[in-house]
């Protein structure tokens, strides 16, 4: 392990969730599977965007839903396990892919930048229960940054009409993010900081059954809660989570943007 990491291992909060070993991961997420991967190729994708590409054994056999991730492995130190949470965000045959955005300081950011081809990597997954909806008439996305992989790959799972709201730094750079995507979804990008008029930005469907899936920043995600049911959209027809949380650390997954 490098410097930065030993260094930024020992900032991360201690919480009795977050510091399990491979066994209790494998006994909380039921259903998972323990993958030992190997790095092939690493790349931006994006504006701070990094796909790490890997390859192992019989993960052409990995079945999973778009919407969940893997636990990935970031270190072992001080004592601990210290683990990330990346949504899948592609799967060829033998080869799986996890974007990586690239966002503060934090410990998660300090292993991607560091990846190279032939390194190893320890994942459990796949899981996580923020997953597309198939029976939706229409759906709706909101997130930031981070949730782009989760939202591109429901995205291609579906052909039902699409609402994407994001927040983001500069719009100008991620716009070319939604470029090619089927007509039935509508993007808009919004600028992080500014106040948006939220009620022009995102309108409900009338006719058909909805499911709104909202994740990045914890109390964004909690905001974005609150606008959908003022819009009168079910609470059981939102899914949600938080990644991270703006100027706290997380043990086990997330780290704030700078």
């Amino acid at each position: 392990m490098n410097d930065k990491l030993q260094r930024l291992a020992g900032t991360v909060p201690s919480r009795p969730a977050g510091d399990l070993d491979d066994h209790q991961m494998l006994a909380k997420a039921k259903g998972s599977t323990h993958w030992n991967l190997t790095v092939v190729h690493v790349g931006h994708i994006g504006p701070r965007m990094l796909r790490l590409s890997m390859s192992g054994r019989s993960i052409e056999a990995m079945q999973w839903q778009p919407g969940q991730d893997l636990t990935v492995l970031i270190t072992h130190a001080v004592g601990r396990d210290i683990r990330r949470r990346y949504t899948i965000a592609g799967h060829e045959l033998d080869r799986l892919h996890l974007d990586v955005y690239l966002h503060g300081d934090g410990i998660g950011t300090a292993w991607a930048r560091t990846r190279r081809p032939g390194d190893s990597v320890s994942a459990i997954g796949p899981r996580g229960k923020l997953i597309l909806k198939p029976e939706a008439d229409w759906h709706v996305m909101i997130g930031d940054e981070t949730s782009l992989p989760g939202i591109r790959m429901m995205l291609a799972a579906t052909d039902r009409p699409a609402q994407v709201v994001v927040e983001v730094t500069d719009p100008r750079e991620w716009r070319g993010f939604g470029l090619g995507a089927r007509p039935a979804t509508r993007w808009t990008w919004l600028t992080r900081g500014s106040p948006p008029n939220r009620g022009a930005v995102l309108t409900l469907p009338t006719l058909g059954v909805g499911h709104a899936y909202i994740s990045g920043e914890a109390r964004k995600v909690l905001a974005w809660r609150e606008k959908l049911e003022l819009l009168g959209l079910d609470p059981s027809a939102i899914s949600h989570k938080a990644y991270w949380g703006c100027g706290q650390a997380n043990a086990t997954h997330g780290e704030p943007l700078v």
